[in-house]
């Protein structure tokens, strides 16, 4: 996962890319919306169209024509409505044709052997007799009133339309209309609906395009110009600490050593009855060595951490130091994790400071140091068995310096927690971005 430290990817290629895919996924989604849509469209267009169309043939054909000589079945009352019915039929849009009186007996139909039958015509038929209505529903065609056509290809489209004859009697024309004519509603209305929301979708990507580049390369300069001042942050913080380290040196510990020096000479010029003079001052120069090797230590943890030589070896170095302390360390660096000095040395000094609250705070026999990819981090873990983190020998001097690693660590966008381990002890868990520089 970290096998190789690579710069960071410009900001600006993957908002682009992540657009383009964007488009090209809105794209998708609206050609099958558009499908989906023009398919509905289509069929309530058939249905209109079917209605409209058996309308004008119920008014503008049949009822000039159905009157009481029609009625009565003799072939020269019924031959003028015939030949204008199959006339309309020609051309293939109905397929059917029937025409119903108002007790369910067929008038008239393009299939002869159903005229004169009767039939139980459906309730939302029935209620056509007599207004100018319509209703339409695909073909069942095991209904009675279907009078057992042959079947034909495809579902047919059935329309029911409420007029009156020139008799003024009332009937009602049912068409059957294929459904090949929504097929060919849904192929235009598809061709033309797509691509309009097509070429709209383009053209609007087209448009905001340069305006996606552009807040890209503001976030892209920002996250560079992030980088650059994080890098430069580490470069003066580690500077200030050198600092601070040679200030100590060169001021109070070489002070405290000269006091250190000039106490024995001291103690040696007082007389042998000056007792009491000489306990308070061995105890004084007992307190200047101890406060020498505290700042000496102190200015040890000042320093940045050298890594130079690798990060599994400066951490085997800390490991080691424990071990001299009676503290058994095992240490568990992945073997693929590959970091920028800046990140070693945060990992470096989460480790230190977590092995140096084990030897002063924990009374730990064990401790174990883990370093290892996390997702797209790193997580660092010092997980002791001693007397957890809430143990009476908390000092404030061990909550400060995690609460001052913590700070650190949180600026370079990780993250640092101190709690209980299971089973006993306590665990000190950071999790780390691979890279702190630009």
């Amino acid at each position: 996962m970290f096998g190789k430290v690579r710069q960071p990817r410009s900001v600006l290629a993957r908002a682009v890319r992540r657009f383009v895919w964007a488009t090209l996924l809105a794209m998708v989604v609206l050609g099958l919306g558009t499908v989906m849509m023009s398919r509905q469209i289509a069929r309530e267009e058939a249905l209109r169209d079917a209605q409209v169309s058996a309308s004008g043939i119920a008014r503008g054909l049949v009822s000039p024509q159905l009157d009481a000589g029609f009625r009565s079945g003799r072939p020269e009352g019924r031959e003028p409505l015939s030949t204008v019915l199959e006339r309309r039929m020609r051309d293939g849009a109905i397929v059917h044709l029937k025409i119903w009186d108002a007790t369910g007996r067929v008038l008239w139909s393009d299939d002869t052997d159903q005229v004169g039958r009767r039939f139980v015509l459906p309730a939302a038929v029935r209620e056509l007799v007599g207004t100018g209505g319509s209703v339409a529903e695909l073909d069942d065609s095991d209904r009675p009133e279907s009078g057992g056509e042959e079947p034909f290809e495809g579902e047919l489209l059935e329309v029911y339309v409420g007029a009156h004859g020139a008799d003024g009697a009332p009937f009602v024309l049912e068409t059957y209309t294929s459904q090949r004519r929504l097929a060919v509603n849904t192929q235009v209305i598809f061709g033309e609906l797509v691509p309009i929301g097509l070429v709209a979708l383009l053209l609007f990507s087209l448009v905001t395009l340069p305006l996606a580049v552009s807040l890209a390369r503001h976030v892209d300069r920002g996250h560079r110009h992030r980088a650059e001042l994080l890098r430069r942050s580490l470069a003066a913080w580690s500077h200030e600490r050198r600092r601070i380290a040679g200030d100590l040196h060169d001021g109070v510990v070489q002070d405290l050593a000269a006091v250190g020096y000039a106490l024995p000479s001291v103690l040696a010029s007082l007389p042998p009855e000056a007792r009491q003079a000489r306990a308070i001052g061995e105890e004084l120069s007992a307190v200047v060595v101890e406060s020498i090797t505290w700042l000496r230590a102190l200015m040890g943890d000042l320093l940045p951490t050298d890594v130079d030589a690798g990060l599994v070896s400066s951490l085997d170095a800390l490991a080691s130091t424990t071990r001299e302390q009676g503290v058994e360390v095992s240490l568990d660096v992945s073997a693929s994790l590959r970091l920028d000095p800046e990140t070693e040395r945060l990992v470096h000094r989460v480790v230190r400071e977590g092995l140096r609250n084990v030897v002063k705070h924990a009374d730990a026999r064990t401790v174990e140091v883990s370093v290892r990819p996390y997702g797209t981090k790193v997580e660092v873990r010092v997980a002791d068995d001693g007397r957890g983190p809430d143990g009476p020998a908390g000092d404030a001097d061990r909550h400060v310096g995690l609460e001052l690693l913590g700070g650190t660590v949180r600026e370079v966008g990780g993250d640092l927690t101190l709690g209980g381990r299971e089973g006993g002890g306590a665990l000190l868990r950071a999790v780390l971005p691979p890279r702190l520089s630009g």
